[in-house]
């Protein structure tokens, strides 16, 4: 088995993203768990916007307002389990370091997995969280035990190792640390995708440098120190270099570096500005030159008085506690003086409910005393009855085994008449064919000799039954001679058991009379304290409290719970060996019964299993049939819109050749524009949030939301694959005729030659 754990990229940066999040997650789910916030996703909602409130953190477009980490777990994981292990992971890494988050397990798809919403604002300090893989942790281990740091790695070891502690197994050779090692030995090691293939433009090997700077260009976005003049020696710290810089002009490169040089792996700010003006607004891109190398100034200063704003609030936070803890107290010790003065009216009332009680508890005894002493009467009698029975079950036995010596003495005279019979019935088969002449007098005879040979048979088989059942009487009754001996054997132990327990009642009931005597004292006593309490008030209160705690919470309940305890066990203990008599003798009668009936269910449920099993495998057979079908398809969508998205970057289509594609097509109405080459743009731009969109959701496992997209653009999709399989002959014919006029060539230069 195989765990998957997953921290999604879209990155939710107001509080509509994040609304539509948990209702996304409760949508689907069996269930919601909140971990400090409400099951309910509208009051969890509110509370993490006032948590984020509370700090100044919920400002849109500004900052990340959750984390959604995705658990993934194997095909037919028990939802229960997979919520189980959710909850103990969101308690161990989020919630003790001071992070709320909310829960849902999905089953819409073929494997059952766990979403998780994280508050990415510390309800304890304020402090953001941070997601970092030990990669970018290697620059900064300085950060490396802060509660608000999250190591990716670590993350993964702890969500595997929660689920095998809860019975979920993954093979060692599964587990996320040791394919991630050999991942560095062997390119094809690890099974599925890794964070970073969720990117918009992670197509293939040669593309995978771009978004590398992309994402440390995104970091350095964050740095308040970064200036035009310091950008080089920033970017070196991330490992990028800047080739050239045009103040100016507003144009800055980023390339990779190795070996402490540049690489030919280098892409313009601008560039990156356009593949990713449709994931942010103009005001938050961080690859616009104006954002990138904006004035930070105010932002230090925020940061400093929001540090220090964060400190009086705290500061006047504890004030405010304070004040309302001693307030507290001085109502607490006044309420508290009153309480206990009103519970000793109580107390002195209960005590006198408690020596009534006591007087019941004497009548019981004694009615529980009379009726032991019936049921040790009835159980004698059933023990002179059944020694009674026994005689006349040997009896029967004889009889049986007489009957069985008759039988069975009597059986080889039956099996040679049987077998005369079916001689004779022989002959009159072979006569029947000898005298045609005679045919209707010798069928007759025929059926007459077929019948008493039937007879016989019949006869001989009763007789053999009549033997196998005396057997089993013989057997039956034997074992029950055996059953009521043991019975005679325990009765009497029981009766003594009995006889014991009415002199414990005995005893018991004394006890309880002497009690009666001490609790009677007692309540004149505490009479007397209720009346010295009333009058110095709250010191006898606290007195009398420390009395009560010492002598009647921890000895007298205790006693009378002992008591109630046993009287209970010894009613069950006489209930059950009733029951147990009337079971047995049900049980006796049933058993022939439910021999005869054992033989045919099992036949019954063998077959039934038999041909559920048949149907199950054929169901499934079907369904994987159909999975791989829809699977081919959506590769071949995939794959087709992600080449024709390559032609267009190409220049290989024109502009008047992409608008014919999709002009007459209703889903595409709205991509239209007067001016053709800003309708060609839109087209590329919608064609691109399709694939991204596509394969972010067949990435999650989304799969009604891919039959969506496969379903609302089949027109369109299936014009892009016709122009991809066109432009893939024309190409064949194109390789075809270039080799045949360079062979042309060849030959004619061996003319020439010659």
């Amino acid at each position: 088995m195989q765990l998957v754990m997953k921290i999604a990229e879209e990155k939710r940066m107001n509080s509509n993203g994040m609304k539509a999040l948990f209702n996304y997650i409760a949508r689907d789910s069996f269930t919601t768990v909140g971990i400090g916030m409400s099951d309910d996703k509208d009051k969890a909602f509110r509370q993490t916007q006032a948590n984020k409130k509370r700090f100044n953190k919920a400002i849109d477009d500004k900052m990340r307002f959750c984390f959604h980490d995705i658990i993934s777990l194997e095909y037919g994981t028990d939802k229960e389990l997979a919520l189980k292990i959710g909850i103990e992971y969101c308690q161990k890494e989020y919630e003790e370091k001071g992070y709320n988050c909310f829960i849902g397990v999905h089953t819409d798809t073929k494997n059952t997995h766990i979403h998780i919403l994280i508050d990415t604002v510390n309800f304890r300090n304020g402090k953001m969280l941070q997601s970092l893989t030990e990669k970018q942790l290697e620059k900064v281990p300085e950060r490396k035990n802060l509660e608000e740091v999250h190591i990716y790695e670590r993350q993964r070891k702890l969500v595997e190792d929660i689920a095998i502690s809860n019975g979920y197994q993954i093979e060692n050779n599964k587990r996320y640390e040791y394919m991630h090692e050999a991942k560095k030995n062997d390119k094809n090691a690890r099974k599925w995708l890794t964070k970073n293939q969720y990117k918009v433009f992670k197509q293939d090997e040669e593309k995978s440098w771009r978004n590398d700077i992309a994402n440390k260009i995104k970091e350095m976005y964050k740095r308040l120190d970064l200036t035009e003049e310091n950008v080089n020696q920033i970017a070196m710290e991330y490992g990028l270099t800047i080739t050239r810089h045009n103040k100016e002009k507003q144009t800055i490169t980023f390339a990779t570096v190795e070996n402490g040089e540049a690489t030919k792996n280098r892409i313009k700010l601008e560039r990156l500005y356009d593949q990713e003006k449709g994931n942010f607004t103009s005001e938050t891109n961080p690859f616009s030159y104006e954002n990138f190398f904006r004035d930070r100034t105010k932002e230090i200063e925020n940061n400093k008085e929001f540090e220090e704003f964060v400190k009086e609030i705290e500061a006047e936070e504890l004030e405010k506690e304070l004040e309302k803890v001693m307030k507290e107290k001085e109502k607490t010790i006044k309420e508290v003086a009153e309480n206990l003065i009103e519970n000793k009216k109580n107390i002195y009332k209960n005590e006198k409910e408690k020596a009534e009680e006591i007087n019941k508890m004497i009548e019981i005894n004694q009615i529980d005393y009379k009726q032991d002493k019936e049921k040790i009467t009835s159980l004698e009698k059933e023990m002179i009855k059944r020694k009674e029975e026994i005689p006349h079950l040997e009896a029967s036995i004889k009889d049986y085994n007489n009957t069985k010596i008759l039988l069975q003495e009597d059986l080889p005279g039956k099996e040679l008449e049987a077998e005369k019979k079916i001689d004779i019935a022989n002959e009159k088969e072979k006569e029947v064919e000898r005298l045609k002449a005679l045919l209707q007098q010798a069928e007759k005879e025929l059926e007459s000799a077929n019948t008493q040979k039937e007879k016989a048979i019949t006869s001989r088989d009763n007789t053999k039954e009549r033997i196998d059942n005396i057997d089993t009487l013989i057997k039956n009754n034997s074992d029950k001679i055996i059953e009521n001996n043991e019975k005679i054997k325990t009765i009497p132990v029981v009766v003594e058991a009995i006889k014991d327990s009415l002199e414990k009642t005995e005893k018991k009931i004394e006890e309880h009379r002497e009690e009666l005597k001490v609790v009677s004292e007692v309540v004149k006593e505490k009479e007397q304290d209720y009346k010295d309490i009333k009058e110095n008030a709250f010191e006898k209160v606290l007195e009398y409290e420390s009395i009560i705690r010492t002598y009647y919470e921890k000895k007298y309940e205790a006693e009378e719970q002992n008591k109630l305890e046993m009287a209970e066990e010894l009613k069950k203990k006489f209930e059950e060996f009733q029951n147990n008599l009337l079971k047995q003798n049900i049980e006796w009668d049933k058993i022939n019964k439910l021999n005869q009936q054992v033989a045919e269910q099992v036949r019954l449920e063998r077959e039934q299993k038999a041909l559920a099993k048949k149907k199950e495998e054929a169901e499934a057979r079907r369904k994987e049939v159909e999975a791989r079908a829809k699977e081919e398809f959506e590769e071949k969508v995939k794959a087709d819109l992600t080449n024709f998205i390559d032609i267009i970057d190409k220049g290989e289509i024109t502009n008047t050749e992409l608008i014919d594609i999709v002009d007459d097509l209703e889903e595409c109405e709205n991509w239209k524009d007067s001016n053709k080459l800003q309708y060609g743009r839109n087209i590329k731009s919608q064609l691109n949030d399709l694939k991204v969109t596509l394969n972010v959701k067949s990435a999650f496992g989304e799969a009604e939301k891919v039959d969506e997209i496969l379903t609302t653009n089949e027109k369109l999709f299936k014009k892009i694959s016709d122009f991809i399989e066109k432009t893939k002959t024309n190409t064949e014919i194109n390789n075809n005729k270039d080799i045949t006029e360079e062979i042309e060539v060849k030959k004619e230069d061996k003319e020439f030659e010659y």
